[in-house]
């Protein structure tokens, strides 16, 4: 059992290395987004949206099957488990808004309506946010 461990659990310096490289994708890709939208290129805009959705996906899935059941299991107090738990639902809230924000801007036409820009702000700054606090609380606990 101690080899399956070895296989299939990340090295630390591997795996926050990969977050972090994640975050600088997702920041990338907003950034993208917001330049094709301010240029009026929806198309571009859509198709980096869907990027956008499937590389947040992924960052989520690798935190949940790596990062979150690494700490839990390191840690006895139960206050840092009850924060890790907290943190790793409140994630969880965050993907729920951001699928909402997704489907509501599906296509070019949904896109060149007036709320896009709010809403995709607001997207913005939750991400910024999340990846600020995770960069520097949550990952020192790995």
């Amino acid at each position: 059992m101690r080899f399956a461990k070895i296989l299939f659990e990340p090295s630390e310096k591997n795996l926050i290395k990969k977050l972090k490289k994640e975050h600088k994708v997702l920041l990338s890709l907003c950034v993208k987004i917001e330049t094709n939208f301010q240029k009026q290129k929806f198309g571009k805009t859509v198709k980096l949206l869907k990027k956008l959705k499937i590389n947040f996906e992924e960052h989520i899935k690798s935190e949940n099957e790596f990062l979150y059941p690494y700490l839990k299991s390191k840690y006895k107090d139960i206050r840092i488990i009850s924060f890790i738990e907290q943190k790793r639902k409140e994630i969880f809230k965050i993907k729920i808004i951001f699928e909402k924000f997704i489907n509501e801007y599906k296509n070019a036409n949904s896109i060149k309506k007036k709320t896009f820009k709010e809403d995709f702000d607001m997207i913005n700054f939750i991400l910024i946010r999340r990846i600020k606090f995770e960069e520097t609380k949550l990952y020192s606990y790995y």
